[in-house]
């Protein structure tokens, strides 16, 4: 049940009561039984409920990646390239040097010439030109 806090006009008591939403408000002050009003003081809202700054920095700064990984994927995708997933595009598509490196999300360590021969061997194993092992 609530608690409301009623102050008396004239001797400027102030009393707490726990009533239920349905009972009527208190009229008169038991201390001089003067005519006394419901006041209404501040809300106390709970730390716990409010975000920080620190927390709201974090989701900012994952807000910008995610962007940044939107953006990378909708141009390997343009180039003909599937990455695996969206998240942490921007980073494969920096690092990688091949379409082999982007497709299966593994990284060779950036190095152009083996990713190439990769994709060379790929290719050639997809049009026929060596059997698969």
């Amino acid at each position: 049940m609530p608690r409301y806090d009623y102050k008396c006009n004239q001797c400027r008591t102030i009393t707490e009561v726990t009533q239920s939403f349905k009972d009527d408000a208190l009229t008169t002050c038991d201390v001089c039984s003067g005519p006394i009003n419901r006041t209404y003081g501040s809300v106390l809202i709970a730390p716990s409920s409010m975000p920080t700054r620190s927390e709201a920095a974090r989701v900012e700064k994952e807000t910008e990646v995610m962007h940044k990984d939107v953006a990378a994927y909708k141009r390997m995708r343009k180039d003909g390239v599937q990455p695996k997933s969206i998240k942490g595009a921007a980073e494969l598509e920096q690092r990688a040097g091949s379409r082999w490196e982007v497709e299966t999300g593994m990284n060779i360590g950036g190095n152009e010439k083996l990713g190439r021969r990769f994709d060379e061997a790929q290719s050639a194993i997809q049009s026929g030109q060596v059997a698969e092992l």
